[in-house]
């Protein structure tokens, strides 16, 4: 039976995330045979907040093993700073727990056995049991997504060593790591640049999801192999939702568009609360237009958590209160912590049109074939995913969100329909046909 841990976490708040740890686990049983595998997924989140982050995924029978290195906002966040931004003090404590995380960590990432041997002394029991999984796995597997960036702040260096961490600790411990196919970049911090690539460089097997991650890797001398997001692989749920749908006051005989919002703070930009605040009258335009066009629109939390920089509830909010009250009391609302990713994505092939800055909520609605546009943030991942597919007219970057941007390509986008719709089924049939590609690829090397 070959053990396999599966990192950097798994958090059931985040839909997108939910499915790319399904879809992993899918894959790896696909390589080693189901019966001849035991996965563990990592997972920060203890105590009272395991029980949401974990229980869906908990219910198919998998286990967790904890984080060795934590976040080092874990004691000193209060949640009115995690929704409005940290104080200087808060920070600073941030920057010594990071401190002391570092010194507590950094000698078992070394080269020589001793000093590994030296490191392990200051581990208290939970942390030894999860270094003694690590050292008894077969290979590690990073999941699908796209969670290594820096964008040239003073703190990158720290988060991408705490970003990378497992993976150097596998790596230092003699495992094989394959990375499923994520984004990487951009690395505009040359600290935190080196550091991910001293990551990346000992991978067994190293594959992005999109070309900009693979021409920014080639450049910085890391092989690495293209193939879809994991995402695409996932199956709707076969429950009739409708009758769900009913109970959200959503009328299932009128023309639909679905939208995801999340709250983002515009790392790297000077005027990140302009930017913001562009971004909520955008839509508040746009939602205007669609009312007046005649579509009934909803809203999905797709990401509840853990963060309120990753609880969606919070933009909604923003863009409902921007409203006039005749759109917003015939605007309808689905927050649900029950759903899972593939109910979700069943709910989503309900609706005519998807405008999606979650990006797995886009790609959930391509596989039930709903024509999307992106709402693209934070790296790489939605316009190189876009490009992928021959969509990009489709995508539009988060900070240039306007009304009349999004009106002009929404009414692109149902002219086009047939045509994107057709393009979508020919993308569809290679990236089934690539998931074969890539088991036989790992296998070859596992």
């Amino acid at each position: 039976m070959k053990k396999i841990i599966i990192i950097p976490g798994n958090t059931d708040l985040n839909r997108g995330d939910q499915a790319l740890v399904w879809e992993s686990i899918h894959l790896i049983e696909d390589v080693y045979g189901k019966n001849n595998v035991s996965c563990m997924i990592m997972s920060e989140f203890e105590g009272t907040h395991s029980h949401a982050q974990n229980c869906q995924t908990a219910k198919l029978g998998y286990k967790f093993v904890n984080t060795l290195l934590k976040h080092p906002g874990r004691k000193f966040t209060t949640k009115e700073e995690d929704r409005k931004g940290y104080s200087m003090r808060t920070l600073l404590h941030w920057g010594l727990q990071a401190i002391s995380d570092y010194i507590h960590t950094r000698l078992l990432l070394s080269d020589m056995a001793i000093l590994r041997s030296v490191g392990e002394l200051f581990l208290n029991q939970k942390e030894k049991e999860t270094l003694k999984d690590i050292k008894g796995c077969d290979a590690v597997y990073v999941k699908g997504g796209g969670f290594i960036h820096s964008y040239g702040s003073i703190s990158d260096p720290y988060f991408i060593y705490y970003l990378t961490y497992h993976i150097r600790l596998a790596e230092a411990y003699g495992k094989k790591v394959f990375l499923l196919p994520n984004s990487i970049g951009p690395l505009k911090n040359s600290i935190a640049r080196e550091i991910a690539l001293r990551a990346l460089r000992k991978c067994t097997f190293v594959s992005v999801r999109e070309n900009i991650s693979k021409g920014l890797l080639k450049k910085m001398k890391v092989e690495a192999h293209f193939f879809p997001d994991l995402g695409f692989y996932l199956k709707p749920s076969s429950e009739d939702m409708s009758l769900y749908l009913h109970k959200h006051n959503v009328p299932l005989g009128k023309r639909k568009v679905i939208v995801t919002l999340r709250p983002y703070r515009f790392q790297g930009y000077n005027n990140a609360e302009r930017l913001y605040a562009n971004y909520v009258q955008g839509f508040s335009t746009f939602l205007t237009y669609l009312y007046d066009k005649g579509y009934h629109v909803s809203f999905m939390a797709h990401t509840l958590g853990p963060s309120s920089h990753e609880d969606d509830r919070l933009a909604i909010k923003d863009v409902m209160d921007n409203l006039p009250d005749k759109i917003r009391e015939n605007t309808s609302y689905i927050e649900d912590f029950a759903l899972t990713c593939t109910e979700v994505e069943k709910i989503y092939s309900y609706y005519d049109y998807m405008i999606g800055t979650r990006f797995h909520s886009v790609i959930f609605s391509l596989n039930v074939g709903v024509p999307s546009i992106a709402i693209a943030y934070g790296g790489n991942k939605s316009k190189g995913i876009m490009n992928v597919l021959g969509n990009e007219d489709y995508s539009l970057d988060m900070d240039k969100v306007n009304g009349k941007r999004l009106i002009s390509m929404f009414e692109e986008l149902v002219t086009n329909k047939v045509d994107y719709l057709t393009n979508l089924a020919q993308k569809k049939f290679i990236i089934d046909e690539q998931r074969g590609c890539l088991v036989e690829k790992i296998r070859s090397l596992a």
